[in-house]
Order: C-alpha cells, then structure tokens, then sequence
C-alpha cells in the first residue's frame, strides 16, 4: 500500500508530524516534508483516520486535510491533499 500526499500553499516548511489512527486505535505518525509531491510506504493496508486536531498540531500553521479518512489497499496508490497556511499575525494599530 502507497499513500501520495500532495501539498499545497506554503510548501517550504519545516517537518510536521502528523498522526493518524488506524481501527485498532493505534497511532501512526507521518512527517510532511517541505515539497509538493511525497510517498508513504510504511503504512499497513487498512482504513486510517486522522487524529482529532490536526489542523492545529503546529503553532502558528494551518493543515487543511482533503478527506478525514484514507483506506489503503495493497498494490494500489491512495491519494489525498494536504493545504498548509502560515498564520497571519493580526496587526493592531497604536
């Protein structure tokens, strides 16, 4: 089973570990990498969910995730998309 990530918006950042759930409950962590385009092989086939916040996992960026779940078949590719935001600072004026 593959899983193709593909990023969007600010793509140079740095790592961020990303979680998601399998229906077991087990957690598996994944590093979206600075780029566009990656490649995940060390998941097992299943159905997997993300963890509840992960937009928010990084202080001051924003994850938009495309689905809420994947499933993994073995011999096929899943996709999915990725947005990531740097947070705008609000301005106040004195």
């Amino acid at each position: 089973a593959q899983l193709h990530i593909a990023s969007f918006g600010d793509i140079d950042h740095e790592p961020f570990p990303l979680a998601l759930m399998d229906n077991e409950g087990r957690e598996h962590v994944i590093h979206l990498v600075r780029g566009s385009d990656q490649w995940k092989w060390h998941l097992a086939p299943g159905i997997y969910h993300w963890k509840s916040g992960q937009e928010h996992v990084i202080p001051g960026w924003k994850i938009g995730l495309s689905t809420s779940a994947v499933a993994l078949e073995p011999g096929k590719v899943s996709h999915i998309q990725v947005y990531i935001e740097r947070k705008k600072k609000d301005v106040f004026w004195l």
